[in-house]
């Protein structure tokens, strides 16, 4: 902008007048351009630091008051220069590096880039400072700068063990192009959602997993039971972050799957409350499930539910109709339907011998039913699973568990459970999943369902996902399409093509097509030693409990929170920007 000083106007218009004339004597140099365009914004109320953003066709550089040149100089701002250097060929000094700049060449010297400002502009947003000294003392929010003493152990966020009762408190989900906070809030006081169900996909690398974990220690802290389903070990194998969250894991493989799912879950007799299980419509949907991920023939399929049956009357309980459950001591497991499908059907038997010979079904748990998995917080790891078969009808035979489970359970207007599905695409053909995900919300549960594409996700089942986080399929024009499409955001194709790591659109009733960057368990790790300490060193981020230099380098991880507008480093040290709640 131009100056409003006096003694400064007539420089200024002689700078103007010395540019214009170069141009039309054709005193410049014709470079081909880089970008289609180059945008700079001047935003006085933008939080957290300057950045350069390169879009598609063009370069985007933002500057606030906290990095404004001239007035409050920053290793961001010299970023900045670094970029618009490397753009133009311009020496660094020449871009303002050094301070004072060089005087424009006089008429009919060939200009070579654009010249250094001669004044200071006025900041936007607000009253100009009068001096760096009251810019770099400003104080975006009130942050505790009494720092706390650090110790050996590490810092931990508290888990709310008495909020189980009490409306899920809304999560931070990202920030959007202005910085302002996205939230997830399925229980707003104001305007609830639907549900809590919440769609992710993206391709690898992109950021699922990592806010998957964001939302699990979240979810953890407000003391919400979760059920997760982990087929890659990203989740059990990660002890740190189970040992933050609370989480107790299953290592199938060794463990074997921790309980019986031959178990029938008993429902109450709407006029006297007597209980009673249905044997014969369990022992169908059992089959159902490994009819569909053995891919059975039809007498396959009818062997197996013969083998199932004769398993039950074995055990002494009738495997049709509608018995009492009190009069039942034990039930039968898959051990059991292994020695009949052998004796009786061995091709059926052939067939599913894996599932037979890996020692999956252990007497230790025999006894225990679903029901006592949704009192615990639990990773069930299927990872060592090498068969696919495998893994997708034990995966299903767990969803089946869940859902007939929560069928037998009153309404709830509580959260008070969570299944989250890395991999969802293994589970989401079982035959009544739509039904589960529309009726979940219902009896207080919420499900979380992680896929790389949202074409893995039927139409039924996408529909009752009241939240959906959508990374980038990268720039495929059938995978870009299907995002569009899917969140009704015609228009933003190129956005969604260009959709980095930790970015995704998030589309729910509160915040629809929203282009946001995310927030993920390694940067809520030092956000939340941040939240406690005010500020913190290199060193100290490297040492936090979870933090992996080697996958993600601690730069990288201080200019994500920079780029949040969480936090900013300075003068050594990375300090707190925005306490969101």
């Amino acid at each position: 902008s131009s100056p409003s000083k006096q003694e400064e106007i007539q420089a200024w218009i002689e700078t103007e007048q010395r540019v214009f004339q170069a141009v039309l004597q054709g005193q410049y140099e014709y470079r081909q351009a880089v970008h289609d365009a180059v945008v700079v914004s001047t935003e006085g109320q933008l939080p957290g630091t300057a950045e350069a953003n390169t879009l598609p066709g063009g370069m985007w550089l933002r500057i606030n008051q906290g990095h404004w040149p001239g007035v409050s100089d920053t290793p961001q701002l010299d970023e900045i220069r670094e970029q618009v250097s490397r753009l133009f060929g311009i020496p660094l000094d020449r871009c303002g590096q050094h301070g004072d700049g060089e005087e424009l060449p006089p008429p009919g010297h060939v200009v070579h880039g654009p010249s250094p400002a001669i004044t200071t502009p006025t900041v936007p947003g607000g009253e100009q400072p009068s001096s760096p000294e009251e810019m770099d003392n400003a104080q975006p929010v009130d942050v505790d700068t009494g720092r706390q003493a650090i110790g050996d152990s590490q810092d931990t966020m508290p888990i709310d063990h008495g909020g189980a009762a009490s409306p899920l408190k809304r999560i931070l989900l990202g920030v959007d192009d202005a910085r302002r906070p996205v939230y997830l809030d399925p229980q707003s006081p104001i305007d609830p959602l639907d549900n809590l169900n919440l769609m992710v996909t993206g391709s690898s690398g992109k950021g699922k997993t990592q806010l998957l974990k964001y939302l699990i220690l979240k979810l953890r802290e407000q003391h919400r039971n979760v059920l997760i389903l982990d087929f890659k070990n990203d989740f059990a194998s990660d002890t740190p972050f189970t040992e933050r969250a609370q989480l107790d894991r299953s290592f199938v493989t060794f463990d074997g799957l921790p309980y019986n799912p031959l178990i029938p879950n008993p429902v109450q007799h709407p006029a006297t409350g007597e209980m009673f299980i249905q044997p014969g419509q369990f022992i169908a949907g059992i089959s159902s499930v490994f009819r569909r991920t053995f891919r059975l023939g039809d007498q396959q399929t009818a062997g197996l539910k013969s083998a199932i049956s004769s398993a039950f009357e074995s055990a002494g309980i009738q495997a049709s109709g509608t018995i009492k459950y009190q009069n039942i001591d034990s039930f039968p497991d898959f051990h059991a339907v292994g020695i009949s499908l052998q004796q009786d059907n061995i091709k059926t038997f052939n067939r599913l011998q894996p599932l037979f010979s890996l020692g999956l079904f252990q007497p230790q748990f025999c006894s225990v039913s679903f029901h006592e998995l949704i009192d615990r917080s639990l990773i069930i790891d299927l990872s060592q699973i090498s068969s696919d078969d495998i893994k997708n009808a034990l995966a299903q035979l767990i969803v089946m568990s869940a859902h007939a489970y929560l069928n037998t359970l009153p309404h709830s207007g509580v959260i008070r459970q969570l299944f989250v599905i890395d991999e969802a695409h293994r589970v989401l053909d079982y035959e009544f999943m739509a039904d589960f995900v529309l009726q979940c919300r219902a009896y207080g549960v919420g499900m979380i369902l992680s896929s790389q594409y949202p074409s893995h996700f039927p139409q039924d089942v996408s529909s009752s996902m009241a939240t959906k986080v959508l990374h980038g399929n990268g720039r495929d024009a059938d995978r870009v399409r299907a995002i569009v499409q899917l969140i009704g955001c015609a228009g933003r194709e190129a956005d969604v093509s260009n959709l980095d790591r930790f970015q995704a659109f998030v589309d729910n009733r509160h915040s629809p097509h929203t282009l946001i960057r995310t927030m993920n368990y390694p940067l809520y790790l030092v956000w939340s030693f941040l939240l406690q300490h005010g500020e913190a060193t290199h060193e100290e981020i490297a040492n936090l409990e979870g933090i992996d230099t080697d996958k993600l380098p601690i730069n990288n991880l201080v200019r994500q929170l920079e780029r949040l507008g969480l936090a900013e480093e300075k003068e050594g040290h990375v300090r707190l920007l925005q306490r969101y709640e």
